[in-house]
């Protein structure tokens, strides 16, 4: 299997968040049509007609190889490549991963920052600065202002830099660097 760099060079790539914004927004099918869907952590378990089912990249970083096999397992669709954000150690899951080679710390001195970056935002960097696609679009990305469409509560994580993280995707909006589809 090819790096994601690779799978994604040359395509209109949509980064799908789990901000709750999703629901409701209408957007399954945009996202449907999108060229190159990639999808983040326990999302791909909780997919419907509001968030659009396909999902061609999954980027994950749980730690606990229980919950990255139940996750995985209970996806009604299968993500045709799946992608280890290597923060954590190998959770030794016994389904077909790539580590993604991004640099956590490249990612923390672009937002100024310390603590760990979230998976979206990280991916978001790397599809940015270590690949080649047509274009980058983002929807559900609110720097968890609300709470994960698939969670009961919003519990941002505190090792998560929500601020910096916030003013990275605007700055990136603003620039053009990247389309917002909601």
């Amino acid at each position: 299997m090819n790096s994601l760099s690779e799978q994604i060079k040359g395509k209109e790539v949509l980064l799908v968040g789990n901000s709750e914004s999703i629901i409701g927004a209408e957007l399954g099918p945009t996202i449907q049509s999108a060229e190159f869907v990639i999808r983040f952590n326990l999302s791909i378990a909780h997919l419907n007609s509001c968030t659009g089912t396909k999902t061609d990249a999954w980027v994950f970083a749980m730690k606990r190889q229980r919950v990255c096999r139940k996750i995985y397992n209970n996806a009604i669709i299968k993500p045709r490549a799946c992608f280890r954000h290597e923060r954590h150690p190998d959770p030794g899951v016994d389904f077909n991963f790539i580590p993604l080679d991004v640099s956590i710390i490249s990612v923390q001195k672009e937002l100024q920052t310390t603590l760990d970056p979230s998976v979206g935002v990280c991916t978001l960097w790397y599809v940015l600065n270590c690949s080649e696609p047509k274009n980058v679009s983002i929807v559900a990305f609110d720097s968890f202002l609300n709470k994960n469409f698939h969670a009961e509560a919003n519990i941002p994580r505190s090792q998560h830099p929500i601020a910096e993280e916030a003013r990275y995707i605007s700055y990136l909006k603003s620039s053009k660097k990247i389309n917002c589809l909601d």
